[in-house]
């Protein structure tokens, strides 16, 4: 098996081993306290939206089975907003793509009429762990979701999502990220 087959395989694990993970209402905490251990780790504070923090704990854990010596500085590239771990990932040689694989991070972008939401200076958005594709579409582990799907939520849930490219309001995608095996 390839290094990187390790490294998806990895990621998807982690991803799977945390759903159902829910928060106490209001993002106060986290009913598990092992779950919300391993979310301060990772910077979450008590009242901030924890999909980044839970897509960046699968990548960490994914990374330091299969490449620990460089787990923390792929954790050190994610931002509490979405779009900013996007765009650093991709700044730091990770490769976006429109199309997706399992262990991907998936990212979208809030749009209301046509125009991409903010939130003082950070975009609103979306993130989660790809696990799985088909002809229509893909399956994504994402936490602070919910059974509409939407970006504010109570659970690390498994959702089957459709390619949304040109939604004007709601989640629009803005592409995938690939996990790459870094030397370390």
């Amino acid at each position: 098996m390839e290094k990187i087959d390790i490294l998806r395989n990895a990621i998807v694990d982690r991803a799977e081993f945390y759903k159902g993970e829910k928060e106490i209402s209001g993002n106060k905490g986290f009913v598990n306290s092992h779950f919300e251990k391993k979310m301060k780790e990772r910077g979450w504070n008590q009242g901030q939206a924890w999909c980044s923090y839970a897509a960046e704990q699968f990548w960490y854990e994914g990374y330091s089975i299969a490449n620990p010596k460089v787990a923390l500085n792929v954790s050190k590239l994610f931002s509490a907003n979405a779009v900013r771990t996007y765009n650093n990932l991709v700044a730091n040689g990770f490769e976006g793509s429109n199309i997706p694989e399992p262990g991907d991070l998936v990212i979208w972008q809030s749009y209301r009429q046509g125009k991409a939401r903010k939130s003082g200076e950070w975009f609103l958005g979306h993130i989660g762990t790809v696990i799985d594709v088909d002809d229509k579409g893909f399956t994504s582990i994402e936490g602070n979701s919910n059974q509409a799907g939407g970006r504010e939520g109570i659970e690390v849930a498994e959702k089957k999502r459709k390619y949304t490219w040109k939604s004007n309001n709601g989640l629009r995608l803005i592409g995938f990220i690939k996990p790459k095996y870094l030397k370390g």
